[in-house]
């Protein structure tokens, strides 16, 4: 088993476990619009759909990443398991800069080092309404680590 499926595979287990990430876990749907070519036979752009959808953890950024310039106090980050993130074909995602996820707009998307999960940068209101998690979850080539936003260490699990 590669490490990239060690950590998807404790992190997955995370997620589902009762006494762990499980109660900040939530189901998400993302997507976009992406606009081809300007036909001119027709005077029309095809527009094709592009949807996905997976489970991550919202949760806010660390004190020390909030700027108000690129990272905005009322920001929210996504961590999602890259191989939950799947299209409406069932084949794996990628989120895109300016996607919407549950009517958030995503600012940036980041990956781990190994390639296990996505950091998504998100703003606006979140619809459906759910909790935000008051935790941050960093993920690496050496492990997870779960930290309240002030940075205290609250749980890690080293690779």
């Amino acid at each position: 088993m590669s490490l990239r499926d060690d950590l998807q595979a404790d992190i997955a287990e995370a997620f589902d476990d009762e006494d762990g990430l499980a109660d900040a876990v939530s189901a998400f749907r993302g997507g976009r619009i992406e606009v081809g070519e300007y036909d001119p036979t027709t005077g029309m752009q095809p527009q094709t759909e592009i949807a996905y959808s997976g489970r991550g953890v919202f949760g806010g950024f660390s004190r020390q990443l909030i700027d108000q310039e690129r990272i905005l106090s009322t920001d929210i980050k996504v961590t999602a398991l890259q191989n939950e993130v799947l299209g409406s074909d069932g084949l794996p995602a990628t989120p895109q800069v300016d996607d919407t996820i549950d009517n958030l707009r995503v600012i940036d998307v980041q990956q781990d080092p190994a390639g296990a999960t996505w950091s998504l940068q998100c703003r606006g209101t979140r619809i459906p309404a759910a909790p935000i998690s008051p935790y941050v979850l960093l993920v690496d080539s050496t492990g997870l680590v779960l930290t309240d936003l002030s940075g205290n260490v609250l749980t890690e699990e080293l690779a």
